[in-house]
C-alpha cells in the first residue's frame, strides 16, 4: 500500500478579525457616549444643587428684609379676598404691567384663585408667575383675620432654566441608553441590580422590572463552559475592579440557555474612593466565540490530518499504524468506537476493523 498525495489546509479568518475590530470600535464608542452623558447629568446636578443653595441663601436674606417691602428687590404684594390689588412695592410693578392693573384694581383670575385657596385653607401656597423673560416663584401667605394675603416673589428664571436643561439632558441620556444595541447595566456594592436597559433585558430573556432589585450573580452560571469558576464573579469585580475593566464571560438567560457577553466595567466610587456602584456595558459575542471554536476545531482537524498523512507516508507498513491513528481520530472526534476497513491481501478483499 503506497500513499502518494499530500494535503494542505488553509483557513481564512479575515471576516472574524473584521468583526472583532467592529465590535471593539462599537463598544468603545458607546462607552464614550454613556460617560459623556453621565458627566453632563452630574454637572447639571451640581449646578442645580448650587442653584438650590443660592436660593436658600437668598430666601433667608429675603426673610430678614421682608419687614421693609419697599427696600425688597423682589415683588411684594397684598391682595384682598375679592381679588383687589391693595399694595405692591416698586419691584412688583413689572407684574402690574403684565397683569395690566393698578392698586385698587382686580388681579387676573388665576392669581385671585391662588389667594382664595390659601385663605380658605389658612395655609401658605406657592405659584409660578411668568413675567416676560422672567419667571417668579411667589409665596402666598394668607392673613384670614384681615381678609387678604401677602405675596412674596423670587426670581427663579435661572434655576428653572437649569432644571429644564437637566431634564433635557436626562431625557437624552435615557434615549441613548434605551436605544443602544448593547446591554447597559448598573449594580451596587451589595450586588443588587439598580438598572438595566430594555435591549439588555431582552437579550437575557427578561423584562427590566424582573431584574431590578435582583442579584447580578443570577445572570452568570456557577461554572463557565470553559471550566472557569464564576461563582464569585460579582464580588471579585467589586474587590478588584481594575482586573475586570474588560471581561468577556458567559451569561445565563431566563430560559437557562447561555450567551457570551463582552463586558466593559467601570467602578463608580464615593468621596472616600470606595466602590458604590458598577456601570457595565456589554455586547453579545456568542457568534464570535462560536467562530473562534470553529477555527480551533478546523486547526485541530488540519493538524490531525497532516500528522496522519505524514506518518502514513513515512511508514513502510501503514496498516501497522491503523490502531494508533484510529485512537488519535477518536480523541479528536470525542467518540468511543471507530470503524474502518483494512486490506486483506491474502483474501483479496477489505476487512471491517473496529477500534
Amino acid at each position: 500500500m503506497c500513499i502518494r498525495d499530500s494535503m494542505e489546509v488553509g483557513l481564512d479568518i479575515t471576516e472574524m478579525k473584521q468583526a472583532e475590530a467592529e465590535l471593539t470600535k462599537h463598544r468603545q464608542h458607546l462607552e464614550e457616549l454613556v460617560q459623556e452623558r453621565t458627566a453632563e447629568v452630574e454637572d447639571a446636578n451640581r449646578r442645580l444643587r448650587e442653584e438650590v443653595a443660592e436660593r436658600q441663601g437668598a430666601e433667608e436674606k429675603f426673610r430678614k428684609t421682608a419687614l421693609f417691602p419697599e427696600q425688597n428687590p423682589f415683588p411684594v404684594l397684598r391682595i384682598a379676598s375679592d381679588g383687589t390689588l391693595l399694595y405692591g412695592n416698586d419691584a412688583s410693578k413689572t407684574l402690574w404691567d403684565t397683569w395690566k392693573c393698578q392698586v385698587g384694581q382686580a388681579v387676573p383670575s388665576e392669581i385671585h384663585q391662588a389667594v382664595t385657596e390659601a385663605l380658605c385653607r389658612d395655609a401658605r401656597g406657592e405659584i409660578e408667575i411668568p413675567c416676560g423673560p422672567v419667571v417668579f416663584s411667589v409665596a402666598v401667605a394668607p392673613i384670614p383675620t384681615e381678609g387678604y394675603a401677602n405675596l412674596y416673589g423670587y426670581d427663579i428664571t435661572e434655576r428653572k432654566a437649569a432644571a429644564e436643561a437637566l431634564a433635557d439632558s436626562e431625557k437624552k441620556y435615557r434615549e441613548l441608553v434605551q436605544t443602544a444595541n448593547s446591554v447597559v447595566l448598573r449594580w451596587g456594592c451589595d450586588g443588587i441590580i439598580h438598572f438595566i436597559n430594555e435591549p439588555g433585558a431582552r437579550l437575557l430573556g427578561y423584562e427590566p422590572d424582573e431584574l431590578i432589585g435582583q442579584s447580578v450573580q443570577m445572570l452568570v452560571p456557577e461554572v463557565e463552559s470553559t471550566g472557569r469558576d464564576l461563582s464569585s464573579l460579582a464580588r471579585d469585580i467589586l474587590d478588584h475592579p481594575e482586573q475586570y475593566i474588560y471581561n468577556p464571560n458567559e451569561n445565563l438567560r431566563k430560559d437557562g440557555t447561555r450567551v457570551w457577553v463582552a463586558w466593559t466595567n467601570r467602578a463608580i466610587t464615593d468621596a472616600k474612593g470606595q466602590v458604590r456602584e458598577v456601570l457595565a456595558i456589554g455586547n453579545e459575542i456568542t457568534a464570535l466565540k462560536e467562530a473562534e471554536a470553529a477555527v480551533r476545531w478546523s486547526a485541530r482537524r488540519a493538524e490531525v490530518l497532516s500528522d496522519t498523512a505524514a506518518r502514513l507516508l513515512r511508514s513502510s507498513d501503514p496498516q501497522a499504524l491503523v490502531e494508533d491513528l484510529c485512537r488519535q481520530v477518536m480523541d479528536f472526534l470525542d467518540c468511543q468506537v471507530f470503524f474502518n476497513f483494512l486490506v486483506d491481501e491474502q483474501a483479496g478483499r477489505l476487512r471491517l476493523n473496529a477500534c
